[in-house]
C-alpha cells in the first residue's frame, strides 16, 4: 500500500510540475512583447529543478525501500512507466 501511495504522489507531482511549467513557458512565448521574459525563464527553471527534485526523491525512496534488487527493479519500472504516461498526457493537452 505504501508503494502505491508513493507512486500516486510521484505521478501527481510530475503532472503538476510539467503542466505549470509548460503553461508558463507558452504564456511567456506567446503573450509577451519580448522574448525571453520572466515567465518563460521561470517556467524553464521550474521544469528543470522540479523534475530534478522529484527524480532525486524518487531515487532515494527506491534505494531505501528494499535491498532486494528485483523489488527495486519493479519499483523503478513502475515509476518510469507512470512518469512517461503522465508527461505524454500533459503534453497532449497542449498539442
Amino acid at each position: 500500500m505504501r508503494n502505491w501511495a508513493t507512486l500516486l504522489f510521484h505521478t501527481l507531482g510530475v503532472a503538476i510540475v510539467t503542466y505549470v511549467s509548460f503553461r508558463l513557458d507558452l504564456s511567456g512565448i506567446f503573450e509577451a512583447n519580448r522574448f525571453p521574459n520572466g515567465l518563460f525563464l521561470f517556467g524553464i527553471a521550474l521544469l528543470l529543478f522540479g523534475t530534478l527534485t522529484i527524480g532525486f526523491a524518487t531515487r532515494k525512496y527506491i534505494l531505501s525501500v528494499s535491498s532486494n534488487q528485483e523489488e527495486r527493479r519493479k519499483l523503478q519500472t513502475s515509476f518510469i512507466v507512470c512518469t512517461i504516461a503522465t508527461v505524454w498526457i500533459i503534453v497532449s493537452f497542449f498539442a
